[in-house]
């Protein structure tokens, strides 16, 4: 709904104004000054601000510079007298005020003015989802017009197309890709097509409309056809069909109206391979395995090598998809998968993807496309899985873009709760504190696990706000909770890596806590194994910072990336969270429990807690009692609970011991 907050130090003012916009459809938060609309800002996202110019202490001129500096996205507006303007240019010109109100109103004129305001902060939401796309992402986009004409690009693009950001700008996609006339640029813009695959510079490129608004889109490119150099520059494959022919082939058997099948076989690991035993001895066996394919399909298919190592069977006359299993177990019958070179023994392996046309497809581009997208989604299947194309794929991924557009909504629609699952002291079974957890219902899709929605954040960039949203609103449970004089337990808080790094955070962090009068000692910041290892020197130093400033810090899912355990003596922390994966079979695995006491051991060593998580069983907890183990959380003990079940669930912990 959107949000306007009133701020005017005269009350029949605010009043006046709340009834006008409350009639009109909006939810209007007031404010009696500066300070108190700062305090509301923290805790409650709003759209609109319209602010009185002059108030005690602090003015409105101050007030829209510091919110426009922690909040730019939000839209601005100071009302105050006639005698005011002259003092409220510079806010304008800045851009810190969108608009002059003059006291006394009119009211239709205002609501014209505050209909613009939610205009605008719209357009101003829309842009930086589109920049944080830009700078998040490692694929490659163009941000363009409805006209095509491209407006900005990213690094990625850049490198791929060969092209400088002052050369793609202004740059129309006709101009870009000469097979994309104008008016097919313009329908692909206007219309929900997911893919469209172009040429430039005899390469295929796919598109995919990563986002769209009504002021400008992003659009992904794929290359479709990249050679690599060793390849490129050294295998004969004269009776292998290129793309061109291959995109011909296809053609022609959809021509026929037969029923046929065409056959993805993409060479896992070359590259990795490559450097194992040298390119040369790679480019050997490369070429091994395309004369052994050429063999297995002559008289029964053709073969297509198209790049990154893989290669296209088309197979006609095909009428079932057991048939088309049966020819690829054929095929791969003839492949050593096994070769010795230079005294190494190295497995090969493909990632298999097939269509069957003319079900999966209309036309030779269309079906190849299909084809290449199934095998990209199953390049980390397993090696006995054939994978056929199905247009659920392209649903699916839709659906992926659709659920991150609606991630960047979600915090304003207030569509987040948080959870507490409690952590207990196991040898004394209190409740040490609970650890904060993130949930999401969209009207759309419904319930949506963290599993679903959180790699979805750190890929297109919302993580870094939804973080800082977690984190916020988790200050605001611990000073309500005190300020009722409620038990106030230590909240252990998940942080992504992208908050970690942004220079900011911790100032802006203890800037938080100091606005709703929170210590640090009552919040344990945790971040993955995994995130720490990106980049060991730098979240060293952030932790150090975080550490003196007085947080306590944790390693979470710690078991689950990295087998040396040096860099912990590195890391100040004082936590290990070991992940659930670690004890799936502590009660019946002798193995398990001698990892997991030498974890402890090595933790305790390092001035370190450990605490574990799902557990599940009471022969578990029984286990980590007997190993020394000092905290744990799971099923077991308490799922994750409301406000109201965490905080009743404390008051009976506390009376029972």
């Amino acid at each position: 709904m959107n949000k306007v907050l009133l701020v005017d130090d005269e009350i029949y003012i605010l009043k006046a104004l709340e009834r006008l916009l409350r009639r009109a459809g909006y939810q209007v938060l007031t404010a009696e000054n500066a300070e108190l609309a700062l305090q509301i800002l923290a805790t409650t996202p709003c759209q609109v601000v319209i602010s009185d110019y002059r108030m005690p202490d602090m003015n409105g001129s101050a007030l829209l510079k510091q919110i426009n500096k922690q909040y730019p996205q939000l839209v601005c507006m100071i009302l105050s007298g006639y005698a005011d303007f002259n003092a409220v240019i510079d806010l304008l010109n800045a851009g810190v005020a969108f608009r002059f109100l003059q006291k006394p109103w009119d009211d239709t004129q205002l609501l014209i003015e505050v209909e613009h305001a939610f205009h605008r902060y719209k357009s101003k939401r829309a842009e930086h989802i589109r920049t944080q796309f830009l700078i998040s992402s490692p694929e490659p986009l163009l941000e363009v017009c409805d006209r095509g004409l491209v407006l900005r690009s990213n690094s990625a693009a850049q490198q791929i197309l060969q092209l400088s950001a002052a050369e793609l700008m202004g740059a129309s996609l006709a101009q870009l890709f000469p097979d994309l006339c104008q008016d097919k640029a313009e329908r692909f813009l206007a219309s929900e097509q997911a893919l469209l695959v172009v040429t430039r510079k005899a390469r295929d490129y796919e598109f995919v409309m990563q986002k769209a608004d009504q002021e400008a889109k992003l659009i992904k490119l794929q290359l479709l056809d990249e050679l690599p150099p060793l390849v490129d520059s050294t295998v004969n494959l004269p009776l292998v069909l290129n793309q061109t022919e291959l995109i011909q082939e296809i053609d022609n058997l959809l021509y026929s109206e037969d029923i046929f099948a065409v056959v993805s076989l993409q060479l896992r690991d070359f590259n990795l391979m490559a450097d194992i035993i040298g390119i040369q001895e790679a480019e050997n066996v490369f070429e091994t395995v395309a004369d052994a394919l050429l063999k297995s399909v002559a008289g029964h298919g053709r073969l297509a090598y198209l790049a990154n190592e893989q290669f296209v069977i088309v197979f006609p006359n095909i009428t079932s998809e057991s048939a088309v299993h049966q020819k690829i177990l054929d095929v791969l019958h003839h492949i050593d998968g096994r070769q010795l070179v230079r005294g190494k023994m190295i497995q090969l392996g493909f990632t298999v993807a097939y269509a069957m046309a003319p079900e999966d497809g209309r036309a030779g581009k269309a079906i190849l496309n299909n084809v290449l997208l199934t095998s990209r989604l199953n390049s980390k299947g397993r090696l006995d899985f054939f994978m056929r194309y199905s247009a659920s794929l392209t649903a699916n991924r839709k659906q992926h873009l659709q659920m991150s557009e609606a991630l960047y909504h979600a915090i304003e629609r207030d569509e987040f709760t948080l959870v507490f699952q409690p952590k207990w002291d196991v040898a004394t079974q209190r409740i040490t504190g609970a650890e904060v957890l993130l949930r999401w219902f969209n009207p759309n899709f419904g319930n949506i696990s963290p599993a679903v929605f959180i790699p979805i954040a750190e890929q297109d960039g919302q993580i870094v706000e939804l973080g800082n949203w977690v984190l916020k609103r988790s200050f605001q449970y611990l000073a309500a909770w005190q300020r009722q004089g409620l038990p106030v337990l230590p909240l252990a808080i998940n942080m992504s890596v992208l908050q970690l790094q942004k220079p900011d955070f911790i100032a802006n962090t203890l800037q938080a806590l100091h606005q709703h009068g929170i210590v640090p000692s009552l919040v344990q910041l945790e971040v993955t194994e995994t995130a720490v290892m990106e980049n060991l020197d730098n979240s060293t130093q952030q932790l150090a910072a975080l550490r003196h400033a007085g947080f306590s810090l944790a390693i979470d899912d710690f078991g689950t990336g990295y087998s040396s355990l040096a860099y912990l003596t590195r890391l100040p922390v004082d936590t290990l969270k070991v992940d659930r994966s670690l004890i799936i079979d502590l009660d019946g695995n002798l193995s398990t429990q001698t990892m997991l006491q030498n974890i402890i051991r090595m933790a305790h060593d390092l001035q370190q807690k450990v605490v574990v998580e799902g557990v599940e069983t009471a022969e578990q907890l029984h286990i980590l009692a007997q190993l020394g183990c000092d905290q744990a959380q799971g099923f077991l003990l308490s799922k994750p609970l409301n406000e109201s079940d965490y905080l009743e669930l404390l008051s009976v912990n506390a009376s029972d011991h």
